[in-house]
């Protein structure tokens, strides 16, 4: 699928007026050759918005159709129509409400307020779990000629890739002030982004690739060491950041002290040897399913990555000698708790360079680059140069760090305060949605029309254990027909038919889209571009924002009158409406991404 609107479902060229396809007409093409390339990938997105264009009932065509409030599955165009439908309609109305409410009863059961109840957090994200996004885009929002200040607040916030990738893309036209706020709750998850943000700002454009390889690299080379222990002395003697940023960055005096405990373990750990090859080998394991996926051309760079732990310019860079210590760390809350040999390799198993990043954008980039780690190193050094262009310059960029839980900021940020874009990341996983709305509405700016929430959810699909259990065992078969011509969803089954395919040699496909360029393709590949998951995906929505307090009604509510009871707009995955962020990641372009095919982005602006 298309990440904007105005570009091309293909090949992703922006277009205006170009053909659309015939049977949905929301995806727009450049060419009817990338219409018609498209098709196969295109399929289930196409089906879920044409069955949204006919009556269930009488099957006349419109685009005024009115959703089953209930069971979000079926159609009407007038009240008579659902009337008369409801015999036939009853027993699975029924049923699918039924679901909803299941599922409903697991999130209440599960609804512990800072706890995740989905995976292990013994480990800190110092890489991204999901490809940077602009999280601007001027061109689909305020529009590019917008000269006013914009506010931005990442909960969550991580590695800080948005913020850069969201400075690289802003354009130069722009004569605002862009002010971002990043909130995490891990003291060496924050200490690491600032740590990033400061070497950005002190190194300018010139420093960018040392930047990239202190990031993500296991080991540094002497120039690279040398500026990376340069900036942990400066962090540690200052008693304001603000001062050394040039008024770029900006963090309260608390926290400060709090990061710095943290970079002086660091400081205290160079030179020593603390055999982070061995620890990081106990962690990451190369992923059969994986390397079987990406394009040959990519797989020996690959596996020198999974075996050396580095990224390179040009496969000639100095010899690194010197272990990367910023990849240590220690999950705990209470820094008074830490000492320096609890400091270990601490980045998750499946957390790689390539997952933070969109190979689609490196690749497009930079397409003469076979090696993954010379790609990866290139681009991601592209986008920190472009950044630091324009983030040394205080009357441009003002980036603000908040140690805590994010249910606190209320009570630390400066009153009156409001921000253009809000990214809550995945806390969705977390906990309770309504909890998480509820902050974004207290921050969100209802003087912008285009003001937008973007929450995110990987860990849903953990509800429906058989929508992957079917990927992994290859078990696809063609679904059912109902009554209603429609399919039945808990068959959980693949919405295209016989059995798996698998990619070998996929490149043809990655070029052309078309089917007939496919050799094989992975259940991972096939989940994520070829299964209908929408409607386990709205119930898990639905239930997620029903009150955890009070009993579900009968008739459920719809998802508009609940996002409305919560003062937001939310706009329709299933018509793609998103303008910030994909509502989902395509993966067949994207392999080196990892993407799963259950990271799901939700962008949610305010009630008028």
């Amino acid at each position: 699928m298309a990440l904007y609107r105005n570009q091309c479902w293909h090949c992703c060229v922006f277009t205006e007026g170009g053909p659309k396809c015939l049977r949905c007409n929301i995806a727009e093409y450049c060419s009817a050759q990338c219409r018609d390339d498209n098709q196969w990938r295109h399929k289930v997105d196409c089906d879920n918005v044409s069955r949204q264009l006919y009556c269930h009932k009488c099957s006349q065509k419109g685009g005024n159709m009115k959703q089953c409030s209930n069971c979000l599955s079926a159609w009407y165009c007038s009240k008579e129509c659902q009337g008369e439908a409801w015999g036939s309609h009853k027993k699975r109305c029924t049923k699918m409400a039924k679901k909803t409410v299941q599922v409903w009863e697991q999130l209440k059961c599960l609804n512990i307020p800072g706890v995740s109840f989905t995976y292990s957090l013994s480990r800190l994200y110092y890489w991204g779990n999901s490809p940077a996004i602009d999280l601007l885009k001027l061109r689909l929002n305020e529009g590019e000629e917008v000269d006013g200040p914009l506010s931005l607040l990442l909960c969550g916030a991580g590695d800080g890739r948005h913020v850069f990738l969201t400075l690289a893309e802003l354009p130069r036209t722009y004569k605002g002030q862009v002010t971002f706020v990043l909130n995490d709750i891990e003291p060496c998850v924050l200490a690491r982004t600032v740590l990033m943000l400061y070497l950005t700002v002190k190194g300018g454009a010139s420093k960018a690739s040392l930047v990239t390889q202190i990031w993500y690299s296991l080991w540094l080379s002497a120039s690279e060491l040398e500026f990376l222990v340069s900036a942990l002395q400066d962090l540690t003697r200052i008693s304001c950041l603000e001062v050394i940023s040039h008024g770029v960055l900006c963090i309260k005096n608390e926290h400060l002290k709090t990061l710095q405990s943290i970079w002086k373990v660091w400081l205290l750990l160079v030179g020593e040897h603390i055999d982070l090859e061995n620890q990081r080998k106990g962690v990451v394991h190369e992923p059969s399913f994986y390397l079987a996926d990406v394009l040959d051309k990519h797989k020996e760079s690959l596996k020198a990555w999974f075996k050396h732990g580095v990224l390179c310019q040009d496969g000639s860079d100095a010899i690194k000698m010197h272990e990367n210590v910023t990849l240590t760390g220690f999950k705990i809350l209470e820094v008074s708790q830490m000492v320096k040999q609890d400091f270990k390799y601490a980045v998750p198993p499946q957390s790689y360079p390539f997952t933070g990043w969109d190979y689609k954008d490196a690749h497009q980039n930079f397409p003469e680059i076979d090696s993954v780690q010379q790609l990866y190193s290139r681009y991601i050094s592209l986008v920190l140069q472009k950044s630091a262009q324009i983030s040394q310059d205080a009357e441009k960029v003002r980036i603000k760090f908040v140690l805590g839980d994010f249910r606190d900021l209320p009570q630390v940020s400066q009153e009156g305060v409001k921000f253009d874009r809000i990214h809550m990341s995945n806390l969705w996983d977390y906990g309770d949605l309504s909890e998480v709305l509820s902050l974004a509405k207290h921050f969100l700016n209802p003087k912008n029309p285009s003001a937008t929430v973007v929450t995110e959810t990987f860990n849903w699909v953990k509800f429906f254990p058989r929508l992957m259990a079917d990927a992994a065992l290859n078990s696809f078969t063609k679904p059912k027909q109902n009554k209603e011509g429609g399919t039945d969803p808990e068959d959980d089954q693949l919405m295209m038919g016989a059995t798996a395919l698998h990619i070998k040699e996929n490149e043809h496909y990655f070029l052309t889209g078309r089917l007939s360029d496919i050799n094989f393709l992975s259940p991972r590949v096939l989940f994520s571009e070829h299964y209908n998951i929408m409607e386990h995906f709205l119930r898990y929505l639905r239930a997620s924002l029903l009150s955890a307090e009070v009993m579900p009604p009968r008739f459920l509510p719809s998802l508009k009158k609940l996002a409305e009871d919560k003062g937001f707009v939310l706009r329709d995955p299933t018509r793609f409406e998103n303008r910030v962020a994909p509502f989902r990641w395509g993966a067949s372009c994207r392999l080196l991404s990892c993407t799963r095919g259950s990271e799901l982005s939700l962008e949610w602006t305010v009630k008028q």
